[in-house]
């Protein structure tokens, strides 16, 4: 009888303590100190003033001991890690975070907290902080790391691989330093497998007020540049504020996938990289209030935008930017939009104003595109120059440049260049420039099957090449159609209301034996390329 009522109070016990347990809901908060070694079993108590956690693995293991379930089971309770000032190794920091919802910061308003990736460190293949999800689930996950320093890493920081539950990441106010890239393992990376749907909510990754720098390839070869990078996500919203990115040499800075992107007042300096700096494929992307100086690129553009047969309805806005001093060693200096399978969906990448200063592009000084329509409104060209189209490139698609200036036009001479020369070169597609003002420097477009019309322009002083332009016209006045002519426009400004607005034209015809070799070469070149 003894044993049965014995039995019966621990029962009731457990039952109360459960209950008690179960009716907490408030935020714990833990503190963490490196620099005291308090003794105890992993998963005891600690995190008190008088009595910290000796690691992060240690305050996430008591919590994981007393921790509850909220919102019907879909996250754990408020979890605050605050972090005494000092140096931190990685191992006993390194911690699952899926279900939570966790501020990881400095304990003092003035702390310096420091994770230093030469000590305790990692396989190249690991993650400091990881959210996984192992089943299809409907939990939340909500995350901010603020205020903390991450030093000498070659591997990552952060990886979130999520099936369709909703995860939010912040940092914010963090500094990354001395990372080293490794093949498939980025710094920061977050995919979610499962697009949302209308039943369900998007996951967010948010980086502001904070800084990359000096950040560098593990290894040199092909394999390796091509896939190290330094943020990547997939399937998510991503939002940039505020982010200082400089001394980089990568495959790619960014790269996403199925993601909505926002780049907003950051910065980007002095960066080299294979692919490019940013990467979009079937994404949404705006950039605004951004600065890009003296960014190369061996294999891409400094920004690349690429429609997919999934996803070709995509957004592209770029405003009240400044690109300066950036190269492309086989793209367009700036900018390189590909409309691959020719979706009719694809909506006007939309750039305005936005300052483009002495860009240099192996196609296109500041453009290469590929059957996609791109409006420039309200731009400043400037001292920018390529092998062929010192500003754009392009083949099919569109472009329409409004309200923009085009200056100190960087062109080869007439006697060296050849009929992909010139400022503006575009194949098979349809141009307008309407109410732009030029330098009253040399201004060149080579038109190839293509339809163009240059209207309300001041100090236009144009030379064209027609191979076989289906319609070139300056002010309702035909220069080019069906022809292959190389032409140049003289200007007799005693009859011009708007400087060189209105004109005497006067066709030139070039048949000379080595514009016509160009021309042959030309042909071959596009049936190449097709």
């Amino acid at each position: 009888m003894k044993v049965k009522n014995s039995f019966l109070v621990l029962v009731f016990i457990s039952f109360l303590f459960f209950n008690v347990k179960s009716q907490d809901q408030s935020p714990i908060t833990l503190i963490v100190n490196p620099n005291i070694n308090n003794t105890y079993i992993v998963g005891e108590k600690c995190g008190i003033e008088t009595f910290t956690c000796n690691s992060i693995s240690d305050a996430v293991a008591y919590f994981n001991s007393i921790a509850i379930l909220v919102d019907n089971g879909t996250i754990y309770q408020q979890l605050n890690l605050k972090l005494s000032n000092g140096t931190y190794g990685i191992k006993e920091s390194q911690v699952e975070l899926f279900q939570f919802n966790c501020s990881i910061s400095p304990l003092e308003s003035e702390g310096e907290v420091i994770f230093n990736g030469d000590i305790n460190a990692l396989l190249s293949t690991q993650s400091m902080f990881q959210i996984n999800e192992n089943n299809n689930s409907t939990s939340i996950t909500s995350v901010l790391f603020s205020g903390l320093n991450f030093n000498n890493f070659n591997h990552s920081v952060i990886k979130v691989s999520t099936l369709n539950s909703y995860t939010n990441v912040e940092i914010d106010h963090c500094n990354f330093y001395n990372f080293q890239t490794q093949q498939y393992n980025n710094l920061i990376s977050f995919t979610r497998l499962y697009l949302p749907t209308n039943d369900s909510q998007p996951s967010n990754f948010t980086f502001s007020n904070s800084i990359i720098s000096n950040v560098t390839n593990a290894y040199n070869g092909f394999n390796s540049t091509y896939s190290n990078l330094i943020i990547y996500t997939s399937g998510i919203n991503l939002t940039l504020n505020n982010v200082n990115v400089s001394d980089v040499d990568v495959g790619k800075v960014i790269e996403t996938d199925f993601s909505v992107v926002n780049i907003i007042n950051c910065q980007f300096n002095n960066i080299q990289t294979y692919i490019g700096a940013i990467y979009s494929s079937s994404s949404d992307l705006v950039i605004e209030n951004s600065v890009f100086t003296s960014l190369l690129s061996i294999s891409a553009s400094v920004v690349n935008l690429l429609a997919s047969m999934q996803k070709s309805d995509l957004v592209f806005n770029m405003k009240n930017c400044q690109v300066y001093n950036c190269i492309s060693e086989s793209n367009g200096g700036v900018f390189y939009f590909s409309n691959y399978f020719n979706s009719k969906n694809v909506q006007n990448g939309i750039i305005e104003n936005s300052f483009f200063k002495n860009n240099n592009g192996s196609k296109g000084g500041v453009l290469n595109g590929s059957n996609y329509p791109i409006v420039f409104n309200n731009c400043t060209f400037d001292s920018n120059v390529a092998q062929t189209g010192s500003i754009f490139d392009i083949i099919g698609g569109s472009i329409t440049v409004t309200n923009s200036s085009i200056i100190n036009v960087i062109e080869p001479s007439h006697e060296n260049s050849d009929v992909f020369g010139g400022t503006v070169v575009v194949y098979k597609a349809d141009i307008l420039f309407d109410g732009n003002t030029f330098g009253n420097d040399y201004f060149s477009i080579n038109c190839f099957s293509s339809n163009i019309t240059i209207i309300n322009s001041k100090n236009l002083n144009p030379f064209y090449i027609c191979n076989y332009c289906n319609q070139l016209t300056v002010d309702s006045k035909s220069i080019c159609k069906d022809s292959s002519t190389t032409s140049t426009l003289n200007f007799d400004s005693s009859h011009s209301s708007h400087g060189s607005h209105s004109s005497t034209l006067k066709l030139i015809p070039d048949y000379s034996i080595s514009n016509l070799i160009l021309l042959a070469n030309a042909f071959i070149t596009f049936f190449i390329i097709i």
